[in-house]
């Protein structure tokens, strides 16, 4: 499984991890998610679409870009107010795959992988009630409320333009970025492929060469890095009501607090 990641939060504080691909396209396009970001009351998703999108364009035209590498990160970054669900396969046969499902402002991240003869499953889901996080090691689910909002999901956050403007810049110099095109999924994709140019030393954390693949609809179908990759299996355009209802009954982060208190203190 790819070494680099996205997190989100999870239950009891811990972080579920995604894959994300390599800078300098993480900086614009980044995957896990593989989604959006909550919005203030007076935006919606359409809006933080159009504006993400925008920027990102605005970010691949200031590194000097040609117009096909902008429009593919405008779409990615864009993807935001898109409604999916797409199944992905994580570094390889047999060692885990992703579900991302999203409706928005609804969402559900779901991670499985596989250890030895344990597969631990961890989700994210977004809904009408609130954020949340579930974990299944064994037969057995259970979901805490969070109160904090997850970390940053999206292709762009909303005032990185500045810092990912500059990592497009440095890496302008020693990387040739080209979009290719792609059936992935059964879906015609565009790729965009950020590759070290010939004499030149390799960013540690860059690596090589890095690919981003993206639906009609800037859905990421395909991410490849030097630490692996992530490939979508699956890919439609519609999300079912029930990817967003929990598996089991949340507890609240307090009385969780609470009843880890009340045990430690007995002791």
């Amino acid at each position: 499984m790819p070494a680099e990641y996205l997190t989100a939060r999870s239950r009891n504080g811990g972080r579920h991890s995604l894959p994300r691909v390599i800078r300098p396209v993480a900086a614009v396009a980044a995957l896990v998610a593989l989604g959006g970001c909550a919005t203030g009351d007076d935006d919606t998703a359409a809006d933080a679409a159009r504006r993400r999108a925008d920027q990102a364009r605005q970010v691949a035209r200031d590194a000097g870009l040609s117009p096909a590498v902008q429009a593919v990160l405008a779409d990615a970054a864009g993807a935001v107010d898109e409604t999916y669900t797409v199944v992905y396969r994580l570094g390889g046969e047999g060692v885990g795959r992703s579900v991302v499902v999203q409706d928005p402002p609804r969402r559900r991240i779901e991670l499985e992988v596989a250890t030895g003869d344990l597969t631990v499953t961890r989700v994210f889901i977004v809904n009408d009630d609130g954020t949340f996080g579930c974990t299944r090691a064994t037969d057995r689910w259970q979901c805490q409320r969070n109160a904090d909002a997850p970390a940053e999901l999206g292709p762009l956050a909303l005032g990185d333009v500045q810092q990912a403007t500059q990592d497009l810049l440095d890496a302008r110099d020693d990387y040739a970025f080209t979009v290719e095109r792609r059936q992935i999924a059964g879906v015609a994709a565009r790729c965009l492929v950020t590759a070290l140019k010939p004499g030149r030393q390799p960013d540690p954390q860059r690596g090589e060469r890095a690919v981003l693949c993206v639906s009609p609809e800037g859905v990421p179908l395909r991410v490849e890095a030097s630490t692996g990759a992530l490939t979508a299996t699956s890919y439609r355009r519609s999300a079912a009501a029930e990817a967003f209802r929990l598996p089991a009954p949340p507890r609240d982060p307090a009385t969780t607090t609470s009843t880890t208190s009340t045990t430690t203190s007995a002791r």
